[in-house]
């Protein structure tokens, strides 16, 4: 299955919506990569090595590499030729002719064994097939391994993007940084060295580290820097957005990237100044999945977040009520395509029966005369 990129057309990068629509893709695809090894899975029996294999074939793991050995006879290195291109794809095709499956290599290509365990009968099966392919080949199981994947389960290879896989880069930056490179590799089939490069261009790209501690100190700084560049008093910037070439003089400002500040700043620290009620975030979880039973929705990713703000006071924003309710619904399985109503009522359950979920105030915050931020607490409750 390959993604289709018109659905991006008339969504906003920092829509929730627009990122729900990526998990859904992504779970959709590890659906069918989970079909496909089943299907593998049922020829496992079958799957008998019965040819002659050099030792550097029988040993070694496909996800690490085998160092040549003295006094052995060793393996090729570098490129795979055009002939060795050519002799894989006809194993290939000799495998799936024999074994009688459908002619998908991206789904084991993109297939991760997400148990964590090597003596699972999926890795059996993973890596006869890689045996197999490497048949004719002066080549060790990882060099075919690693070649098949990034051939087979890259479709796109080009380095022109087109605007609609920006768009894509773009939202999973503004929604998930640590993850944007997985997450837009998986879903415009690209390698995700190529995707790195693309980010790393804008300044955005940022390796999968620990989250920022965000303090209050650090949040002052943040946001005295965003005053300052976008023109605009504490009062004015609320439902502001604001261009690129702002976040990247606040990002120069602060040593943080642009897209970890857009996440703080539309995720929290937006609803954490403009929201002037004492707030109880259980409550509101609980509120906000008892009124989705109002609306037409069928399923998850059929949720408009900006069309239910008119419930909540001013100042709230349809990221940080995404967050909430996504941080209790993404734990049901399957919520992305269950029926709403029953994600709705698990979600309920969930919060009733986890006593851990304890039901904190939102921290709220004003910023004093020494243009440090300070907690607030407001008597109006809601």
């Amino acid at each position: 299955m390959e993604f289709c990129l018109e659905k991006f057309q008339d969504l906003d990068p920092s829509d929730p919506v627009a990122f729900t629509e990526i998990l859904y893709i992504i779970g959709e695809m590890q659906i069918e990569d989970d079909d496909y090894m089943q299907m593998l899975l049922e020829h496992k029996e079958d799957m008998i090595v019965t040819w002659e294999q050099p030792w550097y074939q029988r040993t070694g793991h496909l996800t690490k590499k085998l160092p040549p050995l003295e006094n052995k006879e060793n393996f090729r290195t570098g490129k795979f030729s055009k002939e060795e291109c050519d002799t894989v794809e006809q194993n290939w095709n000799k495998f799936i002719e024999l074994f009688e499956i459908p002619n998908t290599p991206i789904c084991l290509a993109r297939w991760r064994n997400r148990k964590k365990r090597s003596n699972v009968p999926e890795e059996y099966v993973r890596r006869y097939v890689m045996e197999f392919l490497a048949q004719g080949l002066e080549r060790n199981i990882y060099q075919v391994y690693h070649y098949f994947v990034s051939n087979y389960g890259n479709l796109h290879k080009n380095s022109y993007y087109s605007k609609l896989e920006e768009k894509v880069i773009e939202t999973c930056l503004y929604h998930d940084p640590p993850n944007a490179v997985l997450y837009s590799s998986m879903v415009l089939s690209r390698e995700k060295r190529g995707i790195q490069k693309k980010i790393s261009k804008n300044g955005a790209y940022q390796e999968k580290q620990k989250a920022t501690k965000w303090t209050l100190s650090l949040a002052s700084k943040v946001l005295r820097s965003l005053m300052k560049h976008s023109g605009y008093s504490i009062e004015h910037l609320k439902d502001k957005t604001f261009p690129i070439e702002v976040w990247k003089k606040v990002s120069d400002d602060t040593d943080l990237k642009v897209p970890s500040l857009q996440s703080f700043w539309y995720y929290k620290l937006h609803v954490q100044l403009f929201l002037k009620q004492d707030i109880k975030i259980k409550k509101l979880r609980r509120k906000v999945l008892k009124l989705l039973n109002a609306y037409p929705y069928k399923v998850w990713p059929d949720i408009r977040w900006k069309e239910l703000l008119h419930h909540f006071p001013d100042g709230m924003t349809s990221h940080f009520l995404y967050k909430i309710s996504a941080g209790v619904c993404s734990k049901i399985k399957n919520y992305l395509k269950m029926p709403l109503c029953d994600v709705i009522q698990c979600g309920l359950r969930y919060l009733k029966q986890n006593r851990r979920l304890s039901d904190k105030r939102l921290k709220t915050l004003i910023m004093n005369d020494e243009g440090m931020l300070e907690v607030k607490r407001y008597n109006d409750e809601y």
